[in-house]
């Protein structure tokens, strides 16, 4: 005997959350299906599936924030990009990297522009850095 379609019931909020930017791994989490039967579920019902790029974005910066933002990269920053493969695909990752001591302009950062994490890396030797 088939099992009922978990997601038939719930079709309308999914879909509306999908659409707000809920990523198909979250959705799948929260209604109880693998990530397969998400997918699946969305293209038949006529949504395009988003890349991992296509989640969030950047917000606007002001011209000041921008160029603040610019000289925390060029003075402590650096930017780097590795290269695999995932199944049929190559896949280019981005990592922007600023290290420094004052975590609050870390996140002053963050909160602007709307995207990233903050890591911590403990000095033991230099407790200072």
């Amino acid at each position: 005997m088939a099992t009922p379609n978990k997601l038939h019931p719930n079709k309308d909020e999914i879909l509306a959350r999908f659409d707000d930017g809920s990523s198909v791994k979250e959705l799948s989490q929260e209604y109880g299906v693998t990530e397969p039967s998400m997918r699946s579920f969305l293209k038949n019902n006529e949504r395009e599936l988003r890349g991992r790029t296509d989640l969030k974005q950047c917000n606007d910066l002001s011209v000041a924030d921008a160029a603040y933002i610019a000289g925390l990269i060029d003075g402590d920053g650096c930017l780097t990009a590795s290269v695999g493969k995932s199944r049929n695909s190559v896949v280019v990752n981005y990592k922007l990297i600023v290290s420094m001591c004052d975590e609050t302009v870390i996140q002053w950062a963050r909160e602007v522009t709307g995207v990233g994490s903050i890591t911590g890396q403990s000095r033991i030797n230099q407790p200072t850095w």
